[in-house]
């Protein structure tokens, strides 16, 4: 027998912090399809929050994007010294 897991909420101070955005930022992102939408917490109300999980995979997929960066950059490195010691070893 399956039991459902559980999901945790996290309000939108909570998912601020953890992100580091502020509330005009958070709510642009999500306009923007970049920050998964939020959940209403119940029906006829404003308060609203985030699946932690989806909030953390937001947190992994950023710091991919930013290891992918710096693994290009790195690599344009290399290239520009190999290219810099072949002209030296030219001239």
């Amino acid at each position: 027998m399956n039991i459902p897991r559980l999901r945790r909420v996290l309000r939108k101070p909570a998912v601020m912090r953890a992100l580091g955005y502020g509330p005009t930022q958070l709510d642009e992102l999500v306009e923007q399809g970049k920050l998964p939408k939020p959940i209403h917490l119940s029906e006829n109300s404003r308060a609203i929050g985030w699946f932690e999980d989806e909030i953390i995979a937001h947190q992994e997929a950023m710091a991919a994007a930013r290891d992918r960066e710096a693994a290009k950059e790195q690599e344009n490195l290399k290239v520009g010294i190999t290219k810099e010691v072949q002209r030296n070893s030219v001239a």
